[in-house]
């Protein structure tokens, strides 16, 4: 800077010091103009740590150092040890007006139902304009608000042909935090709401036992019990595999068989049950679980139309049901009764009945209380008859008896069944008629010795017995249709004289052994009441337009001579009393 000069004047004094104070002001100008800028803030992140259940990570950054300026800071996120679905992911700027030292960046996260302990998420910054970052980097720890189930999971493994496999893939069910599935044994994913029957029965588990529910879903469309039961089988190889890799299963629910009718490959009930029990035996021991208990559903109901096909699925219903009352094994649900949306599978809201029946099953069972059959649905027709909650009669040892006249024979025979033909009528004169069956089979077609007569008159027999339409009923329908009857008033009608009640002899029978006599009678009609009688029992059945119950005594030896003696008549206030199918099961 160049010097002022003021000149000399007559105050010497006066000047100097002027000079002097101008000399001093220089020095400080130079000073200030040879300075550095004054040094831009700086901003630092701290560490964060918050639930789950608060929604967000609060991180909060500090400005230091000179504040009289505006200053902008980057941020972005990036997983510690979260996962992706822990938290949102979050970028963006941030200004500090002049003056300012403490912003907040915050980071959303999600709350879940899953015990997964802390994890942590990274807040990265970045100097945009105005400022230093002294610490570029902080972590968030989202700490976990669930706490451990007091007992593990619940593992069921589903094994079978398309309603297992359909239960965790059609229509739609509740939705419960405590349900997972998965087809691998690993990697269990929320359920969600997809899978009508699976979500159903997840729900109503976890509800009743306060754990989680945990599904291998292994059901594979199309497949029959001869592959699942085959050696080298690669539909259960997977299930094992699967049901390895989770570490153990709970139960299994095993629905497989109606493919088998359907593809005519059943040549008898007891052939279906051993094929089954083979089955069962495989999975257990390629398991590793000799003992883990194994829940039967029944097959669907037949609607194809083909009678073949018909009769080998109630052989395969009654397999199942004997095969249920094996050591470790238990009925799940019945479906026949339940509407199908395609002639073979469940309609919409089905999977929600089939479900809750089955879930009883497993219930009583985790929970050591008494299982009621019932529970399962309406017992399904089956080629051994009505077995309430699982049977346990051999093919070999059950006979089965359709009651018509020679006159109203209609139809066929259903496959296992005797026609006790009569030739009793409804023309008056004949209803004294006697008949002698001198054969009988058993269910799969075998001679068993035995032989059946009435030893007292019959009044007649008719074929105005209520079906189904479907055979849907306890019997086939050509079952259900013929009967013979007796008991009318005399005189009322062209049926003759009035018979109070029929008698017939069993012959043939070991009297080593006890016997069952099951009976079914079916006519539409206000009062049609009808007792049956046999070894000092009796019993009673209201037959009007009965499609669906029947009656036995049990416990029934043989005299001497390998014979056993049963009538029917009407009873009570009933006109007419009515037979239209009898089952000896021998024990």
């Amino acid at each position: 800077m160049a010097n002022i000069d003021f000149g000399s004047g007559a105050n010497t004094a006066t000047g100097d010091t002027v000079r002097a104070a101008l000399a001093k002001l220089q020095a400080r100008i130079d000073a200030l103009a040879s300075a550095p800028p004054a040094a831009a803030p700086s901003v630092t992140v701290a560490d964060v740590t918050a639930s789950e259940a608060s929604g967000s990570l609060p991180f909060v950054l500090t400005r230091s150092g000179t504040l009289t300026g505006v200053s902008v800071v980057g941020y972005s996120t990036a997983s510690g040890s979260a996962a992706s679905a822990d938290y949102a992911s979050t970028s963006g700027q941030i200004t500090f007006a002049a003056g300012e030292a403490s912003r907040a960046v915050s980071v959303p996260v999600n709350n879940n139902s899953t015990v997964d302990g802390s994890r942590t998420v990274l807040l990265n910054l970045t100097a945009v304009s105005n400022v230093t970052i002294a610490r570029a980097q902080a972590v968030g720890t989202i700490t976990d608000d669930d706490t451990a189930s007091a007992t593990p999971p619940l593992t069921i493994l589903l094994v079978g042909s398309s309603t297992p496999e359909r239960y965790g893939t059609e229509y739609s069910g509740p939705s419960n935090a405590r349900v997972f599935k998965s087809g691998s044994g690993t990697n269990f994913a929320a359920a969600g709401t997809t899978g009508q029957g699976l979500t159903t029965l997840g729900n109503l588990l976890a509800n009743v036992l306060n754990r989680d529910i945990r599904f291998i879903t292994k059901g594979v469309s199309a497949t029959t019990l001869s592959q699942w039961e085959a050696a080298g089988s690669s539909q259960r190889s997977s299930a094992i595999t699967a049901a390895k890799a989770a570490g153990t299963v709970d139960a299994i629910i095993s629905i497989v068989g109606f493919n088998d009718a359907r593809f005519n490959e059943v040549a008898s009930s007891d052939g279906h049950a051993a094929k089954l029990r083979s089955f069962f035996s495989k999975l257990r021991s390629e398991l590793g679980q000799p003992n883990v208990p194994i829940f039967i559903g029944t097959s669907q109901n037949y609607t194809e139309g083909a009678a073949t096909g018909e009769q080998q699925e109630l052989w395969v219903r009654y397999a199942e049901m004997a095969v249920a009352a094996d050591a470790n094994n238990r009925l799940y649900a019945h479906s026949y009764d339940l509407a199908q949306s395609d002639g073979i599978h469940m309609a919409n809201g089905q999977y929600t009945t089939h479900a809750t029946r089955g879930s009883k099953a497993i219930l009583a069972l985790v929970q050591g209380t008494t299982y009621n059959p019932a529970d399962a649905g309406p017992t399904p027709p089956s080629a051994a008859g009505p077995v309430s909650g699982g049977g346990s009669e051999p093919s070999s040892n059950t006979a089965r008896i359709d009651f018509a006249s020679t006159l109203t024979v209609t139809g066929f025979t259903p496959t296992g069944w005797n026609r006790y033909a009569a030739a009793a009528s409804e023309t008056a004169g004949a209803e004294t008629a006697t008949y002698t069956l001198s054969t009988i089979n058993n269910i799969a077609g075998v001679a068993t010795g035995w032989s059946l007569a009435n030893t007292t008159g019959l009044q007649g027999g008719s074929t105005s017995g209520a079906t189904t339409g479907a055979n849907t009923g306890v019997y086939p329908d050509n079952v259900l249709q013929t009967y013979h009857f007796n008991g009318d008033d005399a005189g009322t009608s062209n049926l003759g004289a009035a018979i109070a009640s029929t008698t017939y002899r069993l012959s043939g029978l070991n009297p080593a052994k006890t016997y069952t006599l099951r009976f079914l009678g079916n006519r539409s009609g206000a009062d049609r009441t009808t007792e049956y009688k046999a070894g000092g029992q009796s019993v009673t059945l209201n037959t009007n337009s009965n499609t669906a119950n029947t009656v036995q005594i049990a416990g029934l030896v043989p005299n001497a001579s390998g014979q056993i003696d049963f009538s029917f008549g009407r009873f009570g206030s009933s006109t007419f009393g009515y037979l239209n199918a009898l089952e000896i099961i021998q024990s």
